[in-house]
Formats: structure tokens, sequence, C-alpha cells
């Protein structure tokens, strides 16, 4: 919008030229495509080795870990028969297989999957990169490294990202639904927050975050501008009754989630390896620094600032959340969250590399973590295949 001109040149209320403006959004997609080639490029590369290594077809591969449950749970809403959702995948969100089924007419299952997933790292790095330029004052030229980082620097997700799984829609419509949020598009900012919570639960508290803020930053006027957070409850709400009326259970009754005192469900580390136990333990206590760093910052802005404000609010109730899991069934057995915490992680990674940004974001560590994660991941794949093909 147009408030002033300057000299004959059309002037924004903040003092930058409409001309500027358009230039810092060409030139930040320009930066959040290439970062989103590098990593589709990275992900292309690792599904070829596990195609070559395992001898499966790209299918069979995507449809690893719960891609195949995620898949199967899109063929039925795609045929819009939720009753025929199979049994093992009904543990899972609606929102991620919703959003494939959306997509098959235009390919198959797997292969829409995998096209959103590569879209998603397009919109989860021109997202991350609008905020920290715009709302966390940090330099463009660092912005792209930030990007860089989230989609290629985590090992666990630069797995996870190769198979049919959530996790890339999760964060694309947490940054999207935070970006809109800081931009003053409240309703907007809800209603994302209500798709990311369909896509994992935790999402929720997403809005939840919101509503903190506007009442810690307005104080009693606050209340006014949570008017919209009610639109955050209308997605998983209605998956709720759709799934109590089709199989009498929803989704957490079917997982049979138990709750306890925080790190219970860390006992799981005895029927763990080593190393998988001393990687976990260090992303537990590379994202709990992180976001401790972010609270920090949040403690010294006296609580004024929006984006430390909504971060800090959203990762402690999503960390104490996952932290207070203590037990839930899976495939018939039961299990504790304590290996699977990695994975967990990637739902605050955005915040985390702001808290430890001052270190991150140089050249060579970005460098050092984009070729750790390529390599952990190709072993982690390697053995998981095999693994397979001993069970048969």
């Amino acid at each position: 919008m147009i408030d002033t001109m300057e000299h004959g040149v059309p002037v924004n209320a903040d003092g930058i030229s409409c001309a500027a403006r358009r230039f810092s959004r060409l030139r930040l997609w320009r930066a959040a495509i290439l970062v989103a080639l590098i990593a589709a490029c990275l992900r292309a590369a690792l599904l070829a080795w596990f195609c070559a290594d395992a001898k499966l077809s790209l299918a069979s591969v995507f449809a690893g870990h719960d891609g195949g449950e995620y898949l199967r749970f899109a063929q039925a809403l795609a045929n819009f028969d939720p009753a025929a959702i199979p049994a093992d995948a009904r543990r899972h969100d609606a929102g991620w297989p919703a959003l494939i089924a959306l997509f098959s007419w235009a390919a198959p299952l797997w292969a829409a999957a995998m096209g959103l997933i590569t879209g998603g790292f397009a919109v989860m790095a021109a997202a991350f990169m609008r905020i920290l330029e715009r709302h966390a004052t940090i330099k463009p030229r660092r912005c792209w490294l930030a990007a860089l980082i989230l989609l290629a620097g985590y090992p666990s997700y630069v797995y996870f990202a190769c198979f049919a799984l959530g996790e890339t829609a999760f964060v694309a419509l947490l940054l999207l639904a935070l970006a809109a949020y800081l931009g003053g598009l409240r309703a907007l900012a809800y209603a994302l927050a209500g798709l990311c919570a369909a896509i994992r639960s935790p999402g929720i508290f997403l809005a939840a975050a919101f509503c903190l803020n506007d009442l810690v930053v307005y104080g009693r006027g606050g209340w006014r501008k949570c008017l919209s957070a009610p639109l955050a409850l209308i997605p998983p709400l209605a998956w709720m009754l759709i799934s109590h009326r089709c199989w009498n259970a929803t989704a957490a009754a079917t997982l049979e989630l138990r709750m306890g005192w925080p790190f219970s469900g860390f006992r799981g580390f005895a029927e763990t390896g080593l190393f998988r136990t001393i990687y976990v333990f260090l992303c537990v206590i590379f994202s709990v620094a992180g976001v401790a760093l972010l609270a920090l910052e949040a403690s010294r802005a006296r609580w004024s600032d929006p984006f430390l404000n909504t971060g800090t609010f959203y990762c402690l109730l999503y960390l104490l959340l996952h932290f207070c899991i203590r037990s839930f069934r899976n495939m018939e057995a039961v299990q504790y969250p304590f290996s699977y915490m990695d994975r967990y992680m990637i739902g605050v990674l955005p915040f985390v590399i702001y808290g430890w940004r001052r270190l991150l974001l140089r050249p060579g560590v970005v460098a050092a973590a984009v070729s750790a994660s390529l390599a952990l991941a190709a072993w982690w794949g390697h053995h998981y295949f095999a693994a397979l093909a001993i069970a048969g």
C-alpha cells in the first residue's frame, strides 16, 4: 500500500520504496527457490542411493517407515471412504493424507506426496527467510544460510523427508501461520495453525502461542485480538468427529497415549543401540538449549517482541508435551518415545536454528552440517532397508 511520495517515488509507511520492496521479495523468492532446489537435489541423490542399494522401486522406497500407512490412509480418503482406512494407519492425524489425496487426481499417491514435499521445501525456505529478514533482524545474506540448514542441515529431517511423511507439510504450515500472524493477518494465521494441527496435533500449540503473546503484549485488551482463535480448532475437531463416527474412536484413542512426568518416556533408551542413544540425546540437548537461548532473548526484550514470544511459548508447550509422553501403542506393541525424539524435534527446528544462529549461520558450519546429514541419512537408509530385506 502506498502511503506517501518522496521525490516522485512511491514510498510505504516504513520509508521503504515500493520498487525496493518488490526487489526484496523477488530476491527472497529467488534465494528460496535456489535453497529448495539444493534440498531437492540432495533428496534425489539419497533416494537414488536407496533404490540402488536396496534394489527397490522409487515407490517402494518412498513408502518406507510410516510412509506406507500414510499412503493407504490417503487412498481411502481419495475414495471418499474414511471407514476403509486401515487399522494400523488410524493412529495418524488426517491432514497429511488428506493433502496427498487432494492431489491424487494428478499423479499416483506416492508421486503426489513427493511433489508436495518438494514444493514444501520452497514454502519452508521462503517463509523462514521472510520471517527472519522482516521480524528477526537477520541480514539477508545470512537468511539463506538459515534456510539451507533448516532444509538440509538436520540429519533426521534430511532422512525422513525421503519418505511419504508429514514433517515438511507441518513445518511449512507452521512457518506460514507464523508469517501471517507477525504480518497482522490473525484470522489467516489461526486458520493455518488449525491446518498445521490437522497435520500433527501439537500444531495447535502455535494458536495457543498467538493468544499468549497477545495477552502478554497487549494486557487486558489482548483478548480482543484472540477472537479468531476458534478457527484453529475447526480442522482437528472436524476430523475427531468424522473418525469417531466411522470407527468409534479418535486417533488419540487408537494410539493409546500414556502421559507421565517429564522425561518418563526416556526409559526407552535401554532398547536402542549406543550410537542411536548418543545421537538422540544430542538432538534433545541441542533443541532444549536452542529454545533456552530463544527464551533468554525474549526475556531480555522484556517480552515485547512478538516473534520471540510466540516462538518461546510454542516451543515450551511443544517440548513439554513430548517430554511427558510415557508410552504409546504402535502396531500392537507398547513403545517408549525416546527413539522418536530426534524426529519430534523437527517441530521446533526453525526456532532452535534462530536460537543458535550465532554459531550455525556460518558457511563452514552449514557445509559441515549438510555433509554430516547426508552421510548419516545414507547410512540409516542402508541399514533400514537391509533390515527390511532380512525380515522379508
